[in-house]
């Protein structure tokens, strides 16, 4: 019994976070999740928009959906920035914006450096 509750602990630490990796280009199982909750709730409210009488049109949910999506990307690195580490970004102002790491030179670390 008690191997079995130890195994179960261990459990994280032999999941791995990505799906696949194709050279550089990693797929993670919460990216997945984020593209397949955005496609799954814009499908349910287009097909509610054409079964019911809205007052919406589908060119306002697809500008919705947009201005949420870039709100979750900007409110996302905002959280991080905050939560995790503001000693080093009130230090460092201009790599909350910036996709490069200064503290070993100039490393460009794109959008998946921005995101954690």
């Amino acid at each position: 019994m008690e191997d079995g509750i130890i195994w179960w602990q261990e459990l994280p630490y032999h999941i791995s976070p990505n799906i696949f990796t194709i050279g550089a280009f990693q797929l993670r199982y919460y990216g997945l999740m984020y593209l397949a909750a955005f496609f799954v709730t814009y499908a349910l409210v287009s097909h509610r928009l054409k079964r019911e009488a809205f007052s919406y049109s589908i060119e306002t949910i697809q500008d919705f959906f947009l201005w949420g999506i870039a709100g979750l990307i900007i409110g996302a690195r905002l959280g991080y920035i905050l939560f995790y580490n503001p000693g080093y970004y009130l230090r460092h102002p201009l790599e909350t914006v910036l996709p490069f790491d200064f503290s070993q030179g100039m490393n460009f670390v794109g959008i998946s450096g921005m995101s954690y």
